[in-house]
């Protein structure tokens, strides 16, 4: 079961879908995750 998820900017929501739905967008919520991630990987790296 695929969990929703809701971006949200200045107390309003910006999206909400599914973590997929809102990665292919390539809205708010894909730019929040690759900058996290991005993060972790040169802590990593």
């Amino acid at each position: 079961m695929s969990r929703g998820g809701t971006t949200w900017k200045h107390c309003t929501i910006v999206e909400q879908g599914t973590h997929t739905s809102l990665l292919a967008s390539d809205g708010a919520y894909a730019r929040l995750y690759s900058v996290q991630f991005a993060a972790a990987a040169v802590e990593v790296g």
